[in-house]
């Protein structure tokens, strides 16, 4: 935002804090409208204003002419201040893993391009909570979400006392790009078919816990305050990119391998269960049928001679 941020003075609604957002160009503003809506709180003292930017260290040397889908995604935090660059860094690497193994595509085909924050800054006035409903439960509302709602629509004594409540949350725009080439073994169409899909529920929860996954290796604070908010639709280019050196294209091809390992293990595992629960049931079948026989052998001796 231009003049380092955006103080709205008075009341404000969702409609303007949703507006300020989306001014600062960051398309996962719904989020907060859904937080803040005429139904729930009222939000004063509104404050949007840039939290830090990130642009990762590239090779300058662009000879080489490549086929990307460039996309974006939007992370949201519980986080008071600007972030640092360390916190940057650590997810970019997170989102960069995830999106990989989420694709299921090698690491050195995803490459975060920049990233840029902005910090929302607001006082709520909670109204008395809703009756609570069941039926209209938003199943699969992220927990980010459902956090800030518990904290603007709790109803114990200290909220009584003390109505207003100061909530800060940042959002983080990443805007990464997904490389073709031959070691990663998949054709243009399917990449951007995969990242598309990236939209469908499962996917996206999928998403958001590989990337929570992996913060938490790095900084337990960090991953229990970020959510993934929305995603964007792949969009091909073809663009000059960096000669990709012989340790990238060998680490994309030993990953490759594992993941053909991983997913024929998988398929063993399958094989061996299918096969136990047969002999299993074969055997119940063999010790369970009990057929008398006549005739005499070493194991089934005959008592005596039949009658007549």
């Amino acid at each position: 935002l231009a003049g380092g941020g955006h103080n709205a003075g008075g009341i404000r609604g969702a409609a303007g804090l949703t507006s300020d957002a989306e001014r600062a160009g960051f398309p996962g503003s719904a989020m907060i409208s859904s937080l803040l809506s005429a139904q729930s709180a009222v939000a004063m003292n509104v404050t949007v204003e840039p939290a830090g930017a990130y642009v990762p260290k590239v090779d300058i040397d662009y000879g080489e002419p490549a086929v990307v889908f460039s996309s974006w995604a939007l992370l949201a935090l519980l986080y008071d201040g600007h972030l640092h660059k360390r916190q940057f860094m650590t997810l970019a690497d997170s989102l960069k893993n995830a999106l990989a193994d989420s694709i299921e595509v090698c690491r050195s085909a995803v490459r975060v391009i920049d990233m840029n924050a902005v910090n929302v800054d607001f006082i709520v006035d909670p109204l008395p909570p809703p009756k609570q409903d069941h039926r209209s439960d938003d199943h699969g509302v992220a927990s980010l979400v459902h956090r800030v709602k518990q904290l603007i629509r709790s109803d114990s004594p200290s909220r009584r006392d003390h109505p207003l409540e100061h909530v800060n949350m940042t959002q983080v725009k990443v805007s990464y790009e997904v490389r073709v080439f031959r070691a990663i073994r998949v054709g243009e169409a399917e990449v951007a078919r995969r990242i598309d899909r990236l939209q469908m529920y499962s996917k996206f929860s999928e998403l958001n816990h590989l990337l929570t996954r992996d913060l938490a290796t790095d900084d337990r604070i960090l991953s229990d305050s970020v959510m993934l908010d929305d995603i964007g639709y792949a969009s091909r280019h073809v663009v000059s990119r960096p000669v990709l050196t012989k340790s990238l294209l060998a680490d994309c091809v030993e990953e490759g391998r594992l993941a053909d390992a991983r997913r024929r293990h998988q398929y063993v595992v399958v094989a061996a269960l299918s096969l136990i629960v047969l002999i299993t049931c074969a055997g119940s079948a063999v010790f369970t049928i009990k057929n008398p026989s006549i005739v005499p052998s070493r194991m089934n001796p005959l008592a005596g001679q039949p009658p007549g």
